[in-house]
């Protein structure tokens, strides 16, 4: 879904809701989504913050 709608806009894409790990984070964001939106997750665990963010910047979202 991310995917289709990526090649059909040109606006930025917001992603959100059942993100719970690095991998999906990831996954997310080489599939179009331009932001990741996490919550429930982190509330959980704190240190998932780095991890998403590595992983999210490992996907190179930061530098499209």
């Amino acid at each position: 879904m991310i995917a289709a709608v990526a090649q059909q806009v040109r606006i930025p894409i917001f992603v959100g809701g059942g993100i719970t790990d690095p991998e999906k984070a990831y996954i997310n964001c080489k599939a179009g989504a331009d932001l990741i939106v996490v919550g429930n997750a982190i509330e959980k665990d704190i240190s998932l913050i780095k991890e998403m963010s590595a992983a999210v910047h490992g996907a190179g979202v930061l530098s499209r």
